[in-house]
């Protein structure tokens, strides 16, 4: 059997957890990663069962051919590390992440980027921070001088990797795309993540 979906949703993980289930193996035979792109190839059969006897393919992740390429369907495909950050850009990511809170009056990030209030401009909030964590860089410019800069790149991933760890509540992007009546009924609703 083969295991296939798209990319960043658990195909590896799902493998390695039905062969510590039913073969009692620990290890990970098939790699894993948080970001899109860590299994590039079709790997090795991997024995799950012994009785009876199932193997499973890992393969990387597919999206479908007609996949929604829009700008804004590629910025919230790639915050959930399902298109590689390198794709994007980290800086794109921020900027989106930060215009699509704001929309949602989500405004958890201030105090993770320790701004003094919301904000709509991105390259002012990844200074702040970088400011406030010493996140710096040497810039050498024309006339000779180096002086130092924020580091807006690390700045972007600490944003994004806080986002993809849940530090800024549940977001569901696709949340303006629903009717308002499943909104309210998922909002009223008390949904408990099995750990």
């Amino acid at each position: 059997m083969m295991v296939i979906g798209i990319p960043n949703v658990g195909k590896s993980t799902l493998i390695n957890r039905l062969r510590q289930k039913y073969m009692g193996i620990g290890g990970r035979p098939s790699r894993v990663g948080a970001m899109a792109g860590v299994t590039q190839s079709v790997q090795n059969q991997i024995k799950i069962c012994a009785n009876p006897p199932v193997y499973l393919f890992d393969t990387p992740g597919v999206l479908e051919p007609k996949f929604d390429k829009s700008v804004d369907a590629t910025l919230r495909a790639a915050l959930c590390a399902t298109i590689k950050d390198e794709q994007v850009g980290w800086w794109n990511m921020a900027d989106y992440l930060l215009w699509w809170m704001n929309k949602h009056e989500n405004f958890s990030y201030v105090d993770f980027l320790q701004l003094d209030g919301p904000t709509d401009i991105i390259g002012d909030a990844l200074a702040t921070y970088c400011r406030k964590k010493n996140h710096l860089t040497i810039v050498k410019l024309p006339d000779g001088t180096r002086p130092y800069r924020p580091h807006f790149e690390i700045a972007a991933q600490h944003f994004i990797t806080a986002f993809r760890k849940g530090k800024f509540g549940k977001i569901f992007f696709d949340v303006d795309h629903l009717p308002p009546s499943v909104i309210n009924e998922i909002s009223n609703q008390s949904v408990e993540i099995p750990t």
